[in-house]
């Protein structure tokens, strides 16, 4: 049991780190996109998903690019460093990985290498949740 929350809190890490790491001028050039390819605008609203923001405030594109220009406590990065997998409901996570469905990581990624880390970020956010022990009532 410590083992595997240990391996979890691993695996969290390094999928926090990732993004992490990623310099502001990979965030910008996401936002920057004045029509984006599908597949960015989809990782991006199933990131903000799973971050918390209802779905019908990422349809539009404009709206997207708003989120990602926010700094401090509500800008992407730090919100995926604070994001807590236990804190996102089921049916959120079901409907990001339903949207992520649609391509895979190489779609991703031959578009945009930063999109294709937030692809990642929320697939593996998605598999913690999935994981997550169901709890009785």
């Amino acid at each position: 049991e410590g083992e595997k929350a240990l391996k979890t809190l691993k695996h969290l890490e390094k999928l926090r780190h990732e993004v992490l790491e990623m310099k502001q001028s990979t965030v910008a050039e996401i936002r920057n996109y004045g029509h984006p390819p599908p597949q960015v605008h989809t990782v991006m609203t199933a990131t903000y998903l799973m971050l918390g923001t209802p779905e019908n405030e990422t349809k539009n594109w404009q709206a997207v690019q708003a989120l990602m220009g926010k700094t401090g406590k509500q800008g992407i990065k730090r919100m995926v460093a604070e994001c807590d997998p236990d804190m996102i409901p089921v049916d959120k996570a079901e409907r990001a990985a339903n949207l992520l469905s649609e391509f895979d990581l190489e779609q991703v990624r031959d578009v945009s290498a930063g999109a294709a880390t937030f692809y990642v970020w929320a697939e593996g956010m998605i598999e913690e949740v999935k994981a997550r022990p169901v709890k009785q009532e």
